[in-house]
């Protein structure tokens, strides 16, 4: 059995860039180990919500991150001889996604280096590599993107400032709304913990939606930690992908190995 290179990249960005694709502005997280909360006044905006008094997300603070990863991939536009992929992700804050996506018997079939501005790919079947600059990602995604809008995601943070949205409430659940011409973006999280349960952004201008569900967290070095992510498109396609983290790391060493050996052909 023999992946299509273009299919395996697909899956490994697409891992990546769909718990992203709901971000829409940049998160400061202190560099401690603590918990931090973003408290924020609620603004009134004119879409007949009621705004809360003051209300604030739970934020996770880390420095680096690695984890063992299960995937399992399914999409309309997509078909693959396989569905289930395991691999590992590793991120060090603000400079790079690392990545490695394993097909059952075959092994690795793909790693991927992402930093701010270059995105480096290895094709392990066909034994090429891509070496191209960041903007490659918006070939699979209308929005524009960056690490740390993917690297909050990853991790279950919010995705905008609070400062910025619209809030309401019910007896058990907070929704924030982010919504401009060309976006909304809409994250809920329950009162108990006030932490990221679904985030759901449509691209108005680009006819794209993409949810992501957080629906298992795992308490590491005092922090709960996505251990599920559930992401669902309908538009353009139906796609989902469900992944699941096993092994999670925070604030470790880590590196992010990517040598291209000497018989692989480059890609243009």
């Amino acid at each position: 059995m023999k992946l299509k290179y273009h299919h395996l990249l697909i899956v490994s960005l697409f891992v990546i860039i769909s718990t992203i694709v709901a971000c829409k502005s940049k998160k400061n997280i202190a560099k401690n180990n603590e918990v931090k909360k973003d408290s924020v006044k609620a603004e009134t905006k004119p879409n007949n919500i009621k705004p809360a008094k003051v209300l604030s997300f739970t934020v996770n603070n880390w420095s680096t991150f690695s984890s063992k990863i299960n995937i399992e991939y399914e999409s309309e536009a997509h078909s693959l001889p396989i569905n289930s992929f395991s691999g590992q992700i590793r991120m060090s804050k603000d400079n790079y996604i690392w990545m490695t996506i394993q097909v059952p018997i075959l092994g690795e079939a793909v790693r991927a280096l992402i930093t701010k501005d270059s995105v480096k790919v290895l094709d392990r079947y066909n034994k090429r590599y891509l070496l191209t600059n960041f903007s490659y990602l918006q070939k699979f995604s209308s929005v524009p993107l960056s690490l740390d809008k993917l690297q909050d995601a990853l991790i279950g943070n919010p995705t905008f400032k609070l400062k910025d949205a619209t809030i309401d409430t019910s007896d058990n659940m907070m929704m924030a709304i982010f919504q401009d011409a060309k976006v909304k973006n809409t994250i809920f999280a329950l009162f108990n913990n006030l932490r990221v349960k679904k985030n759901i952004y449509i691209d108005k201008i680009q006819n794209v939606d993409i949810t992501a569900i957080y629906p298992e967290f795992e308490e590491i070095e005092g922090q709960q930690i996505p251990k599920k992510i559930n992401l669902s498109t309908t538009k353009p396609d139906k796609s989902t992908i469900d992944l699941e983290y096993n092994g999670t790391q925070l604030n470790k060493p880590i590196t992010a190995e990517f040598n291209i050996p000497a018989s692989y052909k480059k890609m243009q």
